[in-house]
Formats: C-alpha cells, structure tokens, sequence
C-alpha cells in the first residue's frame, strides 16, 4: 500500500468519525435504541413501576451484565432479530459502559472500518478514484445516520462489504494449495453467514454476490465457488427461523396492500433519503435537490453508454447487483407478504454501490453531498425521539413535586426512552391496560405537577386517555399544555 492510500485512508476516518459524533452526543435516545439497551442488559422483558418511583430505579433495567445466552434468550422470546450484534454490544456495554453514547460509538466503529474497506475493495478493483465514492458514502445521509445509531445496521454493513472484498479476492486467486482455498471458502461463508445473523435483510446482497461470484468465475474454476455457496447457505439457515418469524410477526404497516406503482414509488424515494436527506424541510429546497440527483444519473446513464468499452464490467455488475438486490428484496416481500417494509433502513445496505455506479461518471459531487448531511442535532420534530432531550429538560425546570406519567405502549421503547433522558431524581410511573387506575391517581395527588407522556404504540391509548380525563374533569388539576405525545397538568388546588 502506497503512502497515498494511507493517507487517503486516514482522511476518510477522519471525516466519517467527525461527521458521526454530533449525533452521538446531542441526539436523544429512541425507542429502538431504547430496547437495545434492554436486550443487551438482560431484560427484553422489563418490569416498570406501577406507582410512582425515582428514575434510578427504573434506570437500572437498562443495566446489566448478562451471558450470551441470556441475551439469545431474550431475543427469542421477545424479538424478531438475529443475535450476532446484540451479543457483541452487550460485551462492549460491559467494557466501554452502559451509556446509549457509548453503545453509538460502537455503531461508529464499524461504519468507519466499513468506509475504510470500500476505499480497499475500490481500490483492489482498480478503480480510478477510490477515494471520491468512499467519502461521498461516508457523508450520505443513511451512513451518518445508521452509522451512530444504536442499532445493527453499521455493523451489518461492514460484514456485507467484507465479503465482497473476500469474494474478489477469491474470484482473482488462482488456488495452487487446499489450504489457501478452504481458507478462503471458509471465511467468505462466515462473513456470509455473520451479515445475516446481524440483520436478516442481508441476504439479498449476500445472494447478489455469490450470484456474480459464479457468474465471473471461469467455467473451468466454478467447482471452487460452490463450496462456498453451500456453507454460506448452511451459516444462514442457521438463523433462517428469525426471518421466517419477522415475515409472520410483522404487520403491513400501512393497514392495507399498496399496489405495485406506489410500492416502487415508496422503494425509490426511500433510496433517495437513504443517500441525500437534506435537513431543511423546505419543499423547494428538497425538490431541487432530487432533481439534481436525477439530473447526474442521467449524466451517468450517457457517459456509461458512450464509455462503455472502458468500463471495468466486473466491477459494474457486481455495484449494479449490489445496489438493486435490497430494493429487489423489500420490493418482493411487500407484493408478496404485504410487510411494507420500504423505508431507508430497509435498502440501507445498497448505498455503498450506488454512491460507486454514480461516481463512475460524476466523481465530484461532494457540494450536493453536503446538502444530504444529518448530523440529528435534534431539530426534526416528527422523527421518534428528536424531542424527548428537551422535553425532558423542560420537566427538570418545573416544581420539584412533579412526577411523570409514562405510557406503556407495547411495553418497552416507549417507557425507556423517556426515563432514559430523566434525571434520577425525578418520580416515574408506567400506565399500561392492567394499571390500577384508581390506586394510581390518589398516588398522584401528592404531586404539583404531572406530566404525562402519551405512548408511540398506541396499545395503551384508551388508558392513558382515561387517566388524563380523571385528572382533570373534578379540577383538582388544570391543563398548561397538551400535544400529540404530551400532556402538562398543574394543581389549581
């Protein structure tokens, strides 16, 4: 490796750490983060207070230093993903601490060493300007967002590109020794068989892979590939169940089948977010911008068109598979099982060869890039958790006899998040369909103030509504405030 490449290299870590850590620190936890921190900690199931109690009891739940089989426990009992990245998380809770930051930095880790490994791979290909697509992906929108999240996105994404360097290097080694072959059929069937137990939507880009492996291997040396295509396969149905388990647990999101147009529509726009997110929310601003991605993909249509004999074909297939196989994938389980599951995260994991098919003819486009940053310094108001930090800094503000009232919901994110962001001090409690109202509400009658935080999930609503109703029909309390997701009672008495 050449004194350029290094230095190329230590830029591009530079800028994807940089660009990932404002998120890291400045964003509230959310609901999946949340369950996260509880599936790591030992308890997927957690048991909330009833009554009102301090915040550090409850935080405590988000605590916890389990085995690996507690944690694979958990996730069989509770949960519809594979256990690779929760059992590497709780390991690294337990040594870099239990903080939601510290579980973020592990996420950006494996998005650096991702964006590392594509300059690599990009480069082993031959490739011009590895430098260009590796540093537009590292500044889309998805890698920075997905890149800090507490979640297994990063993580799954680096097994995905290391397979595909595993399975350029073996498309281009001539095997004199077994021993040089099963090392590399064993090690490609493990990054196989590993991407798919950290998330199961990587066996579309798995597939694509070992689909073009085949393809571009000589017809004399395809006996080597099948080897390992059938240990990938056997690694993967190892957690095969998990993903039959999502397709039946998951509901269609939309309550109804969307019909063929509306789904490519959803795929399309979601691939869209995934790479350019602009932060502003101004319509204008947002059209321009995917009009000017349009505008460069046509520009890359044409010049691939008339440079066509100069492009390296085994590198375009592989981006182009790469790139189409996870909406292909999304695509075909929302016709087929109605799952509606076209959304960023979704098609997440063909943002790296998008970037590249882009960049095979408009290598500077950094400025439009800059654009699609989300560094998430809370100022996204409908996305799931950007307010609870302050919403959470405005209940420390209020009397000191105050107590916070949490909805349920479906039983975990919804009440973790938020105790997660209160100081230890603060009283909680959580309204769930079993609760004691009538015991409830003369515990609240202690308090000056009550704060009530309405569920995401909706499966505690008509008690949550009741409480509130309670609360306030005799006017012992009146309403300062009340929102979608919130509600401020003061005692007028």
């Amino acid at each position: 490796m050449q004194r350029k490449d290094l230095l190329a290299l230590a830029i591009l870590v530079l800028i994807t750490v940089a660009v990932r850590l404002p998120g890291v620190f400045n964003r509230a936890i959310w609901y999946d983060e949340a369950i996260t921190l509880l599936e790591t900690a030992g308890n997927a199931v957690p048991t909330w207070s009833a009554l009102p109690t301090p915040a550090a009891s409850q935080k405590k739940l988000m605590v916890g230093s389990p085995s690996l089989g507690e944690v694979a426990t958990g996730l069989r009992e509770t949960d519809v993903h594979p256990p690779v990245y929760y059992g590497l998380l709780s390991i690294w809770r337990q040594i870099a601490g239990e903080s939601i930051e510290a579980a973020r930095l592990f996420s950006v880790f494996w998005s650096t060493a991702s964006v590392a490994l594509l300059y690599l791979l990009l480069r082993a290909f031959g490739f011009s300007r590895p430098f260009w697509p590796s540093l537009i992906y590292s500044l889309s929108s998805g890698a920075v967002h997905y890149g800090h999240e507490a979640r297994n996105y990063s993580l799954a994404m680096f097994f995905v590109i290391l397979a595909t360097f595993l399975i350029f290097l073996f498309n281009n080694t001539d095997f004199n020794r077994r021993l040089q072959f099963w090392i590399f059929t064993v090690s490609i069937a493990a990054c196989c068989g590993l991407s798919f137990q950290t998330n199961y939507l990587t066996i579309f880009p798995i597939a694509a892979l070992l689909i073009w492996c085949l393809a571009w291997t000589p017809k004399k040396q395809r006996r080597y590939v099948f080897p390992a295509i059938i240990l990938s396969v056997v690694f993967s149905l190892i957690g095969f169940g998990t993903l039959l388990n999502q397709l039946e647990a998951r509901p269609n999101q939309f309550q109804k089948t969307l019909g063929l147009i509306q789904e490519l529509i959803k795929i399309v726009d979601s691939n869209f977010l995934m790479l350019w997110n602009p932060v502003t929310s101004n319509t204008g601003i947002r059209l321009a911008v995917i009009c000017t991605v349009l505008v460069l993909l046509l520009l890359s249509i044409a010049y691939l068109k008339a440079a066509w004999q100069a492009i390296d074909k085994r590198l375009f297939t592989l981006m182009a598979g790469l790139a189409i196989a996870p909406s292909f994938g999304v695509l075909a389980l929302d016709l087929l099982f109605s799952k509606s599951l076209g959304k960023s995260s979704y098609v997440f994991f063909g943002g790296p060869a998008i970037v590249v098919l882009l960049t095979l003819a408009i290598p500077f486009f950094i400025g439009l890039q800059l654009t699609g940053i989300n560094f998430d310094l809370e100022r996204t108001p409908e996305f799931a958790g950007s307010t609870l930090r302050s919403l959470a800094g405005r209940i420390e503000t209020s009397s000191p006899s105050r107590v916070v009232v949490i909805g349920a919901g479906h039983g975990r994110g919804d009440p973790a998040s938020v105790i997660y962001e209160l100081k230890p001090e603060t009283e909680v409690c959580v309204v769930d369909n079993h609760s004691d109202i009538a015991l409830l509400t003369s515990e609240l009658a202690s308090f000056d103030e009550i704060w009530i935080v309405f569920a995401k999930g909706r499966a505690t609503a008509a008690v949550e509504q009741s409480l509130f109703e309670i609360l306030t029909e005799d006017g012992a309390y009146r309403v300062v405030f009340r929102a979608k997701r919130v509600a401020h009672l003061q005692r007028t008495r």
